[in-house]
This record gives structure tokens, sequence and C-alpha cells, in this order.
């Protein structure tokens, strides 16, 4: 039967802050997929959470310089075991990399709590699309996103199975897994090892330069070639952490009973100890000179990777405080009991105990901890946090050590590449070096010749290269543009005095004859002469009408 809440404890069915872990799953290999209590043990209230399964070498693949053997992969999710709360509970399966993906729904309307319909609940294990309790992506992607949703009372056994990645053949060639489409054995992965395109020869013609192609089509990895977490980047509770360690109340509410203690009256911004002690309160009288209800403390992660720590807790409230942690809320506005959303995702400890957490995050993603009261009881927590560690999750990587960046548009000419490989440790994988060998077709420029040019109203000439070449059609059919040419003038033919570009710009050019040179792009060029006329009549202007009388004019 369904445990009714008091008012004093109705904030913990809002723990519903997301819990988000992504996993690349290697061709043939087998990942264990459960809920945050494992096979073994119930799941905990106020789950919201995330899995996404995705074949390595799927889209998805975080690492742009790896280039992945067998991309025709797909992913299929079996659960051995299966027991959620009937109409309360929800375990949701997308068919894709997010839970924006079209959902696999079952025939279950919304929870009784609200949670959105087409979830599977109860303690029959649910059938899936490829069977029972079997779910095959037919995405592009070959992935697959678990989603699971639990309320504040009657925690059961939850879901366990496992994930597995294959490839198979595309008879369709839709890109993705169809309905009888075969598995396919694995290509067999060889260590990860570093390659290079080789020397390249491009040609131009017209106008345009060569764009130098994209890193990973220059030098990239192949096989094996997988992340790793990179343990100690931060030690301690030291590092880029925003820091801060706040009681807190209801957000823009004072505490009605303690008036003196508002909301977020706590903050220390000093710095994070080795280890880190928070406290929870009781209703009727505070138990730690912070906090009316509880403290949090948060930062930002700096990269992604995964954040490790030991927990003790000490309480006099069994089940009515607790020692949490959640990856989705800012600890600079948190609200509290009567207020919305308390702090916790995944609850560690609402007893005395002691344990070790493993929790995934992903740079920029906020990481509380929480030691808080719901209940509304006398007595209090004391948590200790000791060994906080931050293991960063590296990829390998390509890096450039010589030569023009990839996007670069280069002209005519040798250019000399030079590249490395490293492995998420940061090892060498070797390094190579290639040219880039850009020629381009000498253009056939043509110029006109003892042109005749008339000034304009204003005195000025803007000489265009339409105007001095015989072949400019031609040449803007090769993809030449009118702004692609410099155009320079020697007046009256003395070359120690040429101007600068001219193309286009209106010029006071005296009267006479001077020198034109008309380059292009790719350093053709041709001259010729031109005489500036000035043939436009004189235009007089006259003043205002004037009428003189007989007496102003002298005799």
């Amino acid at each position: 039967m369904k445990r009714f809440l008091t008012n004093l404890n109705l904030a913990l069915v809002l723990l519903f802050a997301i819990s988000t872990v992504s996993a690349q799953i290697p061709c043939g290999g087998t990942l264990a997929v459960a809920d945050n209590g494992g096979p073994t043990a119930n799941y905990s209230a106020g789950q919201n959470q995330v899995i996404t399964l995705c074949p390595l070498g799927a889209a998805s693949n975080p690492c742009p310089d790896v280039v992945v053997q067998g991309t025709a992969q797909v992913v299929t999710l079996n659960l051995t075991q299966f027991a959620t709360e009937a109409n309360w509970d929800a375990f949701y399966v997308f068919n894709g990399p997010t839970t924006a993906s079209p959902l696999f729904a079952s025939a279950n309307g919304t929870t009784i709590g609200g949670f959105p319909a087409g979830g599977y609940w109860g303690a029959t294990m649910p059938t899936g699309n490829f069977g029972l309790g079997a779910w095959r992506s037919t995405d592009v992607s070959g992935c697959l996103t678990i989603r699971f949703r639990s309320d504040a009372s009657v925690q059961l056994a939850g879901f366990a199975g496992s994930a597995t990645s294959q490839t198979y053949t595309d008879a369709d060639a839709n890109g993705a897994w169809t309905a009888g489409e075969a598995l396919t054995p694995c290509p067999v992965l060889a260590a990860c090892s570093f390659n290079c395109s080789g020397n390249i020869n491009a040609s131009l013609t017209g106008c345009t330069g060569f764009t130098i192609p994209a890193k990973n089509t220059l030098a990239f990895l192949t096989g094996d070639c997988k992340q790793q977490l990179v343990p100690n980047r931060i030690v301690g509770f030291n590092g880029p952490f925003s820091y801060a360690n706040r009681s807190f109340w209801q957000a823009g509410v004072s505490n009605p009973v303690y008036p003196t203690q508002g909301n977020l009256p706590c903050t220390d911004p000093s710095g994070m100890p080795n280890t880190l002690v928070l406290e929870s309160a009781d209703l009727f009288g505070t138990d730690n000179t912070c906090g009316f209800f509880g403290t949090v403390v948060g930062w930002t992660a700096p990269a992604t990777g995964q954040i490790t720590f030991n927990w003790s807790t000490v309480t006099s409230d069994p089940g009515g405080d607790f020692l949490s942690y959640s990856t989705s809320n800012d600890p600079n506005s948190p609200t509290g009991l009567n207020g919305g959303v308390l702090f916790g995702t995944t609850i560690l400890s609402s007893t005395t105990g002691t344990g070790t957490a493993t929790v995934n995050i992903t740079a920029g993603q906020p990481f509380t901890l929480n030691c808080v009261t719901f209940d509304g009881g006398f007595g209090a927590m004391v948590a200790t946090i000791t060994n906080f560690r931050f293991a960063e999750l590296v990829c390998p990587s390509v890096v450039q050590l010589a030569g023009p960046l990839p996007g670069t548009v280069v002209t005519s000419g040798v250019h000399n590449m030079k590249f490395e490989g490293l492995d998420a440790l940061g090892n060498s994988l070797g390094k190579c070096a290639f040219t880039i060998n850009v020629t381009a077709q000498q253009p056939n420029l043509t110029c006109n010749d003892n042109l005749n040019i008339s000034v304009n109203q204003s005195c000025q000439i803007a000489l265009v290269p339409d105007m001095l070449l015989e072949n400019y059609e031609a040449l803007v059919a090769a993809g030449c543009t009118a702004g692609a040419f410099d155009i320079r003038v020697w007046p009256f033919n003395n070359q120690a005095a040429a101007t600068g570009n001219v193309n286009g710009v209106a010029t006071n050019f005296p009267r006479g004859t001077h020198t034109y040179e008309i380059r292009h792009p790719f350093g053709q060029k041709c001259w010729g002469t031109f005489t500036v006329e000035d043939k436009l009549a004189p235009v007089i202007n006259c003043g205002p009408v004037r009428t003189v009388q007989c007496f102003e004019v002298d005799a």
C-alpha cells in the first residue's frame, strides 16, 4: 500500500535531479547495466537516472582524432531482473542517443505520481522490440537510452542486465539495423596506432586557393584507441571549483521559526580542506553554526571525468537525516524544506555508516554534497568526506607540430606538415612528416593597352579588372572575382612612384599617360598603359538671379 507523507517530508518526493551516465561499448563487448542499487540491492527513492549506451564508433564517439573500424554497429539491451513499484515507478527505453529520441513505449499511461506515459513497471519482465526483456536500437546512431524514475516510497529490486554492441550487415543500406539483418563478427582491433596520409599533390585553377584538409584526414589514430581516466589531475578539495558551503531554508524566504536564519546565511569561499565535515540540523533548534536544515557544498566540474570520495556518517536520527549528492543542482541557489527541490539525487546514507562513492560527471556540470534534515524530527547527522579525487576522462589525440593549420587557404608552393599521435596518458605513439605540394595552372592574363579613360565629374577614375583585361570573362568563369586582383599604377610611367592596390578605388590621376600592372592571386601579371582625359563639358554654377536698379549702376 502506498505510504502517505506528512507535510514535513513532502519535500522528499521532489528529489528528482537527473543522474546521467554515458557509455561507449566496444564491438563485441558487454556492459553491466543496473539501477543505482545494483543487481543485489533495491534502488533508492527519488531516482531520475539516465543511461546512454552507444557503440564505440557511433556518432557519439567523443574522440575526434580516432577513425573507428566497424562503424555499422548496434546496441542490444537484455534485462535479467525487473521489479518496480507498479503505477508509481517507471522504466523507459529510448531508440537513440538521448531522451528526446523515439520511445519504445509500453501501453502504460502516466504514473499516479505524474511520470510520463509509456514506461514499464511492475514485477513482470517487460517485452521490448527484440523480445522478452530485450531491446535493440533501430536508430542510425546504434544507441539506446534508458531512463528510470522512482518516487519517495516503496523501493524494490529494480532493473539489472547487460548491454552488448555488435556489427551487422546493413542489407537495406539505410544506415541502421533493421529486423532480419544478420549480425556479423566484430573486426579484430589492433593496438592503437598512429597513421598519416602521406604526401599530397594539389593543382589549382582559377583564383581559388587550396584549403588544408581536416586534421583527422591528414593524421589519425586507428585500432583499440579508448578514452582513459587520468587520476589525480585535481587532488583533495583544491582546484578550479566554485565553492559554497551554505545552509538553506527556502529560496527567497526567511525562516518563520528563526527569522534571523534566512535563506543562505552562511557562505565560505575560502577554499576546501582535505577533510570536509557537513552537518544537518533538527527542526526546532540548530545543531550546527551554519545551517537550519542542513549544509550544501558545491563545485563545477572542470572537465569530463569521474569523482570518487570516502564518506562516513554519524546520526542521532536514523532515517530522518541523510547524506546525498546531486549532479544537476546549482549550489548557489538551493531551495529547502517546503520550498521545492532538496539537494539530493542519490542518497548515500540515512543511518550511521561508511562507504565510497563514484560519480561520473561532465565538464561544466555542477556537483553538490548535501547533509540535510527532512523529517522534521530532532537529532542531527554529521558527515565526514575524505580522499576526494577527480580523474579526467581523456581521449587519445593527434597534435600538429608544423605546417599551416587545417582550414587555412594556401596558394602554390610546398607546405611541410608534421604531426604526432598521443595516447590518453600523453605518451607518444609516433610522429610523421609529409608535404602538401600545391601547384597552380598559370592563367593567361591579356592586358588592354593604350586605353583612353575619361575622369568622372569628381575628376576621378576607378580602375577595375573588367576594364583592363581582355580575357576577364574567361577568368570569371574559372572562379575569379573582381576583388581578387591587385592593380597598381606607375604615374607617368615612373615605377618608383607606384601606387598601392587601387582595384575599384576612385583615384585622382593627373591628365597624361600612366602605366598599370594587374596581378592574378597566384602571381601572374600583365601591364599596359592608359591616358587620362577630361571629356566632360564644364558645368557653370551661376549664383541666384539678382535685379539691379538703375541708380546702382555707375554712369
